[in-house]
């Protein structure tokens, strides 16, 4: 069955209990407005790309095939300059891909998770303040 709200709250558990991103502070999200205060960082946000469906012909029992684009967002700044503020995000990618990587089927929501990318997403300059997003693009299948 395709549970794209299952698949996206799955997605969340897996990040906002991971117990490094909790014990070091790392505010995670689910689709709310995207962070741009700096004072909130780390900052995690999970958030829907789109749900490809393509009919089946071979498999009579699972008809569709679900692909998956799911985006997590990556944040955080640092007064020091642009290299500290990669830094930073670079270090919070670390335990967000080990969650993300932890259970390859998110619980059960998806057959598996078959491709993870990273891209630098923003690069701000505010005040002296360096504000860096990362975005993770997470790829999964379903059979429907």
């Amino acid at each position: 069955m395709i549970w794209p709200n299952s698949v996206m709250h799955a997605l969340y558990t897996a990040l906002s209990s991971d117990s490094v991103l909790v014990s070091s502070g790392v505010t995670v999200e689910l689709d709310e407005v995207f962070n741009s205060d700096p004072n909130r960082t780390p900052w995690v946000g999970v958030y829907f790309g789109e749900v490809a469906i393509e009919p089946r012909r071979s498999n009579v029992s699972r008809p569709w095939l679900a692909a998956y684009s799911l985006l997590v967002y990556a944040q955080d700044h640092s007064h020091a300059g642009g290299q500290d503020a990669k830094d930073r995000v670079n270090r919070l990618l670390t335990p967000v891909l080990t969650a993300i990587n932890s259970d390859k089927t998110l619980g059960g929501t998806v057959n598996i998770l078959n491709g993870l990318a990273v891209t630098p997403f923003q690069r701000n300059l505010e005040a002296d303040d360096w504000f860096f997003t990362d975005e993770i693009l997470i790829t999964a299948e379903v059979d429907a």
